[in-house]
């Protein structure tokens, strides 16, 4: 597959694919008396799902659709940049980070035009442990899903800004993936992980697991000073894509505006009916016990509309990821673009 090939093929073999379908076109017209469609293919995030859920089953997806005489679709991808290049999403959700370096790397014109979770991904270690701060487990074993993960890249810059560690040099690293690296904890083959909702539920649970510290956008929030939280999943489609067709893309944060809205004045309906249709084995403790998290949390944002506030907040971390050197210089051209009802 694709996803397996050596980086510097994959993004040869990505380039040409690209610059084929520039010439080509993206996609064809729909059909005579088919509604045109946007695809949009979701990042993993289970509050992201939950809210996809909570508009897919009252219907607030369609309406907005139906006043933009279109179609929204919606697909979790592990992989949405890719789905993105293969034409077969025309939105997709990705980290600052991410957006950044494919337009360095590999010379995407992608635009960030809304925002949707924060950065709620956090480092977790089995209870019993006497260190307090990430700093403490310097020189021990850190598990994480992968150098390529966006909680693990948000992870690294947090590692050098707030406390000068290195993640790779300062660290015994072990790779797992995010169901796994619990597990590694519990096992004592970690000591510190980079890890997130839904798979540290049952850990923490039960008392066995403990975050070690506070939230990547707790932790920023506090570093600035001005109480926002990190970014960690933003809207993202291709510029000309966003030029044609503004009108879509805000039938889909019209709906999404819905769905966030809900979780934070219905906080507990949301939870109780959207988690255990995205979480397997969600039982009464469990819907509790993530009820509590998200109110002390909030890892969904209030609007996905952008601000002024939140671009200059977000581009100052990214220039702690260059500085971490997680990307190489800041964006050469605008990678941010309002788009706001009028």
């Amino acid at each position: 597959m694709i996803q397996h090939l050596p980086r510097l093929t994959f993004r040869w073999l990505l380039s040409a694919f690209l610059a084929g379908l520039w010439v080509l076109g993206w996609s064809a017209p729909p059909a005579r008396g088919e509604r045109a469609k946007v695809r949009v293919a979701l990042g993993p995030s289970i509050t992201t799902d939950m809210i996809g859920r909570h508009l897919l089953r009252t219907g607030v997806l369609k309406r907005w659709g139906e006043k933009a005489d279109v179609e929204i679709e919606l697909k979790t991808s592990g992989n949405p940049n890719i789905l993105l290049a293969q034409n077969k999403a025309d939105v997709v959700l990705l980290s600052t980070i991410d957006v950044t370096r494919l337009g360095q790397n590999d010379k995407l014109e992608i635009v960030i035009w809304g925002k949707e979770s924060t950065s709620y991904e956090s480092f977790y270690s089995k209870t019993g442990q006497p260190e307090v701060l990430p700093l403490n487990f310097k020189g021990k074993l850190l598990v994480h899903p992968g150098w390529n993960t966006r909680g693990t890249r948000i992870g690294q810059v947090l590692l050098k800004s707030l406390w000068g560690l290195d993640a790779e040099a300062d660290f015994q690293v072990v790779t797992a993936p995010w169901r796994i690296g619990p597990d590694k904890l519990l096992e004592g083959e970690a000591d510190l992980a980079i890890n997130a909702m839904p798979f540290v539920l049952k850990g923490l649970q039960k008392g066995v697991l403990r975050e070690v510290g506070k939230s990547f956008a707790g932790h920023w929030a506090d570093l600035r000073g001005n109480g926002r939280r990190l970014g960690g999943l933003f809207w993202v489609s291709w510029q000309s894509w966003l030029q044609r067709e503004r009108k879509r893309a805000l039938a889909l944060l019209g709906a999404w505006a819905e769905g966030m809205q809900y979780s934070h004045t219905d906080t507990k309906t949301w939870v109780r009916e959207n988690l255990p249709l995205v979480m397997r084995g969600a039982d009464k403790e469990s819907i509790r016990f993530f009820l509590d998290w998200v109110r002390r949390e909030q890892p969904v944002y209030a609007s996905p509309y952008l601000s002024e506030e939140d671009i200059e907040d977000e581009n100052q971390f990214l220039r702690l990821a260059v500085q971490s050197k997680l990307i190489h210089k800041m964006p050469d051209r605008p990678i941010w673009e309002m788009v706001r009802p009028r």
